[in-house]
């Protein structure tokens, strides 16, 4: 019945937070890494790849 009662779109608050997690967890995973000075980049570009002009996306809100 729960998820009956999603009133926009199919998922839950918790199964939309679950997906937007995974970027959150990429950014920290690849942050913790290694890169050479050419690709210290990464974690950023990586994690920003979900982020839209108007700060309407996630994780950050840029």
């Amino acid at each position: 019945m729960y998820n009956l009662a999603v009133a926009c779109g199919m998922l839950s608050e918790e199964q939309r937070y679950k997906i937007n997690e995974h970027i959150v967890q990429t950014i920290v995973m690849l942050a913790a890494l290694p890169f050479s000075r050419h690709l210290r980049n990464v974690p950023e570009i990586a994690g920003g790849h979900h982020e839209k002009m108007d700060g309407s996306s996630y994780p950050k809100r840029l």
